[in-house]
């Protein structure tokens, strides 16, 4: 009878003590989110932003095709991929950690009977150290826009339209955008923003207009994905 006493006992203690270390928990942390919204109040919300500019935007098709002899890549890819490749076309293909360069030699311009695909050639320049048979993953540089007004994707959000947050004076002004092109990385802005301005990168279903908001960074983008390929030889 007496164990049995002492083993409730200590049940209750146990119980005890995790309601306390649990309730500890959620004030610890309700003082936090206070004292983080009282920073905000104070110093404004911390955002990221990129201050737009104008630049190169470069579109790519990927396709991954079979290395054969003469540094010949044999690759197939469906009727829609097919409009935006003709031979010529330059590209960078990649295999862990290494790279080739060449450009595509050939397009056929009718599908295989059987699979609905076009076949596609493409010829490594220089030296290949891969070996014959290799699966080689390519991107084919297929259009570059010069002198485009460029916004990070990351910056665009959608509420029926694309709407991007601009930062001015410290605050944060909802903007309607009107985009044109995109990318992997950007969209080509037509109208709604202007060179030189800062929109918010980071953060965007946070904010409400007006909101006071602190600058963190302001990230320099990577260059066009064909220029990193001219600066450094390989795929980043």
């Amino acid at each position: 009878m007496r164990r049995k006493t002492i083993l409730t006992a200590a049940l209750i203690l146990f119980a005890a003590a995790v309601f306390y270390r649990a309730r500890l928990v959620e004030r610890t942390a309700r003082e936090k989110v206070v004292s983080v919204l009282s920073e905000w109040e104070k110093s404004g919300k911390p955002v990221d932003t990129h201050r737009l500019g104008m630049g190169v935007m470069v579109f790519t098709a990927k396709v991954s095709g079979v290395l054969r002899e003469n540094g010949t890549i044999e690759a197939c890819v469906t009727p829609e991929a097919v409009k935006n490749l003709r031979a010529g076309m330059r590209f960078t293909g990649r295999r862990g950690q290494r790279s080739v360069r060449g450009k595509v030699t050939n397009v056929s311009p009718k599908p295989d009977l059987t699979t609905g695909l076009h076949a596609v050639s493409l010829k490594v320049s220089g030296q290949c150290d891969f070996a014959k048979g290799t699966i080689i993953a390519a991107r084919i540089e297929t259009q570059k826009l010069q002198n485009v007004l460029r916004i990070p994707k990351t910056a665009v959000f959608h509420e029926n339209s694309p709407r991007v947050w601009v930062v001015k004076n410290g605050k944060a002004k909802l903007r309607a955008l009107r985009l044109g092109r995109e990318n992997e990385d950007w969209a080509q802005a037509l109208s709604g923003v202007s060179k030189g301005e800062t929109v918010a990168t980071a953060g965007l279903r946070s904010l409400k207009e007006g909101d006071r908001v602190r600058e963190t960074s302001h990230p320099t983008p990577s260059p066009p994905y064909g220029e990193r390929i001219k600066e450094s030889g390989r795929i980043p």
